[in-house]
């Protein structure tokens, strides 16, 4: 069979990977009929491909290997099928459905703990036994207060009590959906409590290697530049590397420097290499092939350091017997070997991330190089190497990640040699400190104003205008159709010519930002998010968005920005606080976002207040209008107010139970929050819509509004509920 028969092949299972995705959530399991039918549907069209390119290409293999191929798709979706972790007749995730009680579980932990946001731990729990059933098995996402003077280990055993949880999909559009981000792993319950008994066996581990890395760099650097320097080396998952770091790195468009992939992988050979160079070819593959190895380890089998890994072995195997590897030949090889051995990486962000640069790097720099031959060579690679990078993961960050580092580009000029330097030295520092710790310690201390450096260079970019640009997330369509003009470019040379590439790039453009655009000059919809008994309202009027409350400071981060982020917003025309704003999160919103007028509801103003805030700071009293094009809002009462939005009248109650209600409460939409409201607004209200923000609604509540043939919607249940005058009333969850 023929190179091109092979990777025709390669790319047709690929490709059937991909298509779980196209019509439901990929981790969710398909019926037969929809699997032989998406099968079906491969097998023509590598029939219908083969029969058209058996016309237009000389070189094409035979019509069979093309229905091969197809065949080999549809195969690939039974794969991914078959490897789709599902909970067993006696998994954890069942007991929890039916107990709401404490309860006392032992396993193991699978992987290594680390913090979260709230200081918790949380790591991946294998159980064993609940209470005094042993008949159990299964997994469960833990979290419990760190021990104090007590470290916990991978393949340790440990006892908890706690509560367990089914963990949440995604209530707000942009929201983080647990469901989906656990399921992968095999994990469908979650469990919260306190460490009763640990076993004081520690099995040995990477985790020790890894330990005493990060001590040996935290003894020249000191805490958090020993962190950072030992998460530029070994990656943030095994890391335990202080959240105000990451989020400077993540917002810069510097997350990849702390991710372990091929740029450290490749750093590695390239220094192992240059140490070697006086050896014999087999000493020097042997000794780069346990190093490789153990780097593998010790950054725990991450997809993109397999990916570096098995290609840089293929380059020394190469230079071994003095031959030449193709690097696209051997990127499709190694990527169909790992999604042979686990389909599901297909999914996995970082390994569609780690392939889809290296393939940018390896067709693109050289052009974009050629194109900047006017520069020295060193600069124009320098400049070549991010920007072919950006290029090519750019439509694929667009779909998961709603806001882009404006300055990404730059930042990546200026430090890709001085990460480089750093990783370099702290990669250098590990190996000598695991043998010689004091020389370890020595060198690691060299690198302290070189991170400081970077450091600085990330604050400085990060704190310039606008460094976020919220984008909105790009779908499937618009993801394929951008990256079929990007290899148009790169591959057919008639787009290469004269200013054709250049128009191409602008369609591209286009594709990417028209419907954001077009949705935000067209849109009209109310959204009120789900925010525990937080009432948060988003109003966006074609092009003119009102927020109404921000909730607390976790409320402002995890849900506000990520929902606005999501729909493109970086800009507010106007903001209410309803509440006193120095209680809520309303710092977020101003630090992240361009406020044009805000309108607070507080009976004191503190002088330099208005420096802090929006361009317009003004008092919203009682009885006080304002407006947004179509949106009237009035202040009836401290704790009630009314809107005018569309065709309907909209009655917001932030005290439901309070007893001065004002006469007139006529509207056709009542939001309140918490879980009741007192049998005057029960009595009175005749409108035909309520919604409470809240987890769910007291039965007197509840059905005082039924029986007014009130539909009631629960954020904490439906999650988001939006509003339009199209399609009225639609929510995030189908839940009854």
């Amino acid at each position: 069979m023929s190179r091109q028969s092979w990777v025709i092949l390669c790319i047709a299972y690929i490709l059937g990977l991909l298509s779980t995705g196209i019509w439901a959530s990929p981790f969710e399991k398909i019926t037969l009929i929809q699997g032989l039918g998406l099968a079906s549907i491969e097998i023509v069209l590598g029939g219908i491909i083969g029969a058209i390119a058996s016309r237009f290409w000389r070189k094409s293999p035979r019509l069979p290997i093309w229905i091969v191929a197809g065949i080999l798709a549809g195969l690939a979706i039974a794969h991914f099928q078959l490897r789709l972790p599902q909970p067993a007749t006696n998994d954890v995730s069942l007991w929890q459905a039916n107990s709401r009680e404490e309860v006392t579980v032992t396993g193991q932990i699978r992987d290594r703990p680390s913090f979260n946001r709230d200081q918790k731990l949380r790591f991946i729990l294998a159980v064993q036994k609940i209470n005094e059933d042993t008949n159990i098995q299964g997994k469960l996402y833990a979290t419990i207060s760190p021990p104090e003077n007590l470290e916990l280990v991978p393949r340790q055993t440990i006892t908890i009590k706690g509560r367990l949880y089914e963990p949440q999909r995604a209530k707000n559009p942009g929201g983080f959906d647990f469901k989906a981000y656990l399921a992968p792993q095999g994990v469908f319950a979650g469990l919260s409590g306190e460490l009763l008994e640990v076993s004081p066996k520690q099995p040995w581990g990477w985790w020790k290697l890894r330990q005493r890395i990060v001590r040996i760099h935290n003894q020249g650097l000191s805490e958090p530049f020993g962190s950072l320097v030992s998460s530029m080396v070994m990656g943030r998952r095994a890391i335990d590397l202080p959240f105000e770091i990451q989020d400077l790195f993540i917002q810069a468009g510097l997350a990849h420097i702390l991710a372990a992939s091929g740029f450290h992988v490749s750093l590695l050979l390239g220094g192992v290499l240059a140490l070697t160079r006086t050896l014999e070819e087999k000493y020097r593959f042997a000794i780069a092939l346990v190093i490789l190895l153990a780097y593998t380890g010790l950054t725990g089998l991450q997809p993109p350091v397999l990916r570096a890994v098995l290609m840089g072995i293929a380059v020394l195997f190469a230079m071994t017997i003095e031959s030449k590897v193709k690097p696209l030949g051997a990127l499709l090889l190694v990527a169909t070997l790992l999604l042979l051995c686990n389909p599901l990486w297909i999914w996995n962000l970082s390994f569609q991330l780690s392939f889809i640069a290296t393939l940018g790097l390896v067709i693109s720099v050289p052009a974009i190089t050629q194109r900047l031959d006017w520069l020295p060579p060193t600069i124009a690679t320098i400049i070549a190497i991010p920007v072919a990078a950006t290029i090519w993961t750019l439509p694929i960050a667009s779909c998961y990640f709603s806001s882009l580092a404006t300055y990404g580009i730059l930042v990546n000029i200026f430090t890709t040699h001085l990460g480089s330097l750093i990783i370099l030295g702290g990669m250098l520092s590990a190996g000598i400190g695991l043998i010689f710790p004091w020389a370890g310690t020595a060198i690691a201390s060299l690198l302290f104003y070189p991170t400081l450096f970077l450091v600085n260079i990330v604050r400085f970019f990060i704190n310039l205008p606008n460094s976020s640009q919220a984008v909105g997330n790009l779908n499937i369509v618009q993801v394929l159709a951008i990256y079929g003009i990007i290899l148009g470019i790169c591959c057919w040379k008639p787009l290469q010519q004269g200013k054709r590439w250049l128009a191409m790039a602008v369609i591209a453009i286009l594709i990417a930002i028209a419907p954001l655009l077009y949705a935000n000059a067209t849109l009209v919809r109310m959204t009120i998010l789900a925010a525990g008994q937080e009432q948060i309202i988003v109003i966006q009027d074609r092009g003119k968005v009102t927020l109404i409350d921000a909730g607390n400071t976790d409320t402002a981060n995890y849900t506000v920005l990520p929902f606005l982020a999501h729909e493109g917003i970086d800009r507010l025309d106007l903001a209410v606080s309803l509440k006193n704003y120095r209680e809520l999160g309303w710092k977020p919103i101003f630090d992240k976002l361009e406020v044009k007028t805000f309108l607070h509801a507080i009976p004191t103003f503190e002088a330099g207040d208005e420096e802090t805030l929006a361009k317009g700071v003004y008092p919203f009293a009682v009885g006080q209008e304002a407006t947004n094009r179509n949106l009237k809002i009035v202040r009836l009462h401290p704790a009630i107010a009314q809107l005018q939005f569309g065709d309907r009248t909209w009655l917001l109650l932030y005290a439901p139970n309070e007893e001065i209600l004002p006469t007139d409460l006529s509207a056709q939409v009542l939001l309140f929050m918490g879980d009741s409201v007192n049998e005057k607004v029960l009595r009175t209200f005749a409108g035909d819509t309520a919604i409470a923000s809240s987890s769910y609604v007291s039965s007197d509540t509840f059905q005082g509004l039924r029986q007014k043939q009130i539909y009631v919607y629960v954020t904490g249940r439906h999650g988001a509920v939006q509003w339009s005058p199209q399609r009225g009333f639609t929510t995030l969850l189908n839940s009854g």
